[in-house]
């Protein structure tokens, strides 16, 4: 009989055929990869919030030195959120409903449009920033990724928003 998800296992020993070469409790190995994955996506939270209050900070006061503290937080913040990415590949928090418009392409999907977002090199008036009809809301933001437009939230989004694009790169218009 298999156990219901809410069940909690009642052993942590790895079954074999020789019980005594197999006979091994991998309890404590199990909570400590539990512990570390939850300390890594606290952390990776904390640097979020961080960088959402720079972001905050640089558009209540747009400066050289707010907009270095934005990108700051930026590289700080996607430092730690890689090293989510290990955790990636049990059906975790990130993975549940990794849909079209699950959580992780909200945050880390790609590629990026960057013309979708903003004005580009060949398109000044390009973006929704420049649509002045209609709203940013979280709604608008989540419906542009659909039908081809490409990503506009997330981390990628946000690093092409604080750096701008990059046109000088070989074969990549940035």
């Amino acid at each position: 009989m298999a156990a219901s998800p809410a069940t909690k296992p009642q052993t942590y020993r790895i079954a074999g055929a020789d019980r005594r070469s197999s006979n091994y409790d991998a309890k404590a190995e199990i909570q400590g990869y539990a512990q570390l994955a939850a300390d890594t996506y606290s952390l990776a939270l904390s640097d979020g919030q961080a960088l959402k209050a720079a972001i905050g900070a640089f558009l209540a006061n747009p400066s050289d030195d707010t907009l270095m503290r934005a990108r700051d937080a930026w590289v700080n913040g996607r430092r730690r959120w890689e090293l989510t990415q290990g955790f990636r590949f049990y059906d975790g928090p990130i993975d549940v409903a990794d849909t079209e418009m699950g959580p992780l392409n909200r945050m880390d999907g790609w590629p990026v449009d960057p013309a979708a977002i903003d004005y580009v090199d060949d398109n000044p008036t390009a973006g929704i920033i420049n649509n002045m009809k209609q709203a940013l809301t979280r709604t608008t933001l989540l419906g542009q990724g659909r039908g081809g437009h490409g990503v506009v939230t997330g981390w990628h989004a946000i690093e092409f928003l604080l750096w701008g694009q990059e046109s000088n790169v070989a074969g990549d218009p940035g």
